[in-house]
């Protein structure tokens, strides 16, 4: 390298590597007269860096793939799938693509299955690299994509797999998942939690316009409103007093009590 520390400066540390510097003070090429600050030479000598990784609009419904539009700093090269970090909470995928080329990219997520949210963001040690073969310096995270997926019943139509009041998925109301139907009912009105997985059921209390882009509870049928009145709290008591529930077509939220006559119970660790 053609530069070094300027002398006597205060220079506390100098660390080098593929990816960047590290060091306090300034310096001069020993071929120009001007010092070199340390902020130049990174923003010369350092590794690409993400500059945005966009995430989809807030879906009401069933999420089964998520594109997120990423921006690098600079043209890239070898960036592939394998180079996503997708960090998730209750949820999982099952394959990833990735299109586009120099410093724009779009990462599609597809098979998401699940209750839950996730993030995405590039790996920083990974073989992407600029032109000059510098390595990746740093990523952003995206926003959380909440996820709200499950199998469909078979028939003409669709019902939800789970009600939402069996946060545990195993199909029955438990004492706990039917008091906390009740806490929502005495709340007067409900809203997504954000993120999903911060309460038991995805759901938090309280009326809150800007916090309704997940799925409704599966309650709140007559009519959907964003509150549980009392025909809907007691529709689970129903649940709770026959011993199980299951996805139907003929129930009037989509559900029929009873225990379920051939699902076998799902538990979803929270």
């Amino acid at each position: 390298m053609n530069w070094n520390p300027r002398l006597p400066a205060s220079v506390l540390g100098v660390s080098t590597s593929s990816q960047g510097v590290a060091a306090v003070g300034d310096f001069l090429d020993v071929f120009a007269d001007e010092p070199l600050r340390v902020s130049d030479f990174e923003r010369e000598h350092a590794g690409p860096r993400v500059l945005a990784i966009l995430a989809p609009p807030p879906a009401p419904l069933i999420i089964e793939a998520a594109s997120f539009q990423i921006e690098f700093d600079r043209p890239v090269y070898n960036f592939d799938g394998s180079d996503l970090v997708i960090l998730h909470h209750n949820t999982q995928h099952s394959g990833v693509a990735v299109s586009g080329s120099e410093s724009s990219y779009v990462a599609t997520v597809s098979g998401l299955s699940g209750y839950g949210c996730f993030t995405v963001s590039v790996h920083t040690l990974s073989d992407v690299a600029d032109a000059e073969g510098r390595l990746m310096l740093d990523s952003v995270t995206s926003e959380q994509v909440f996820v709200d997926h499950g199998p469909a019943v078979e028939g003409e139509g669709e019902a939800e797999a789970f009600h939402s009041a069996d946060w545990t998925r195993d199909y029955e109301i438990g004492l706990n998942e039917l008091l906390r139907m009740i806490q929502l009912f005495n709340a007067g009105a409900y809203h997504c939690a954000i993120p999903a997985v911060s309460t038991d059921d995805g759901y938090a209390l309280g009326f809150n316009v800007a916090r309704q882009q997940c799925r409704p509870h599966s309650g709140d049928y007559a009519p959907q409103n964003w509150r549980i009145n009392l025909t809907e709290m007691l529709r689970v008591v129903q649940f709770y007093n026959a011993g199980g529930l299951y996805a139907c077509l003929e129930g009037e939220d989509g559900f029929c009590a009873g225990p379920n006559p051939s699902a076998t119970p799902l538990v979803i660790p929270r």
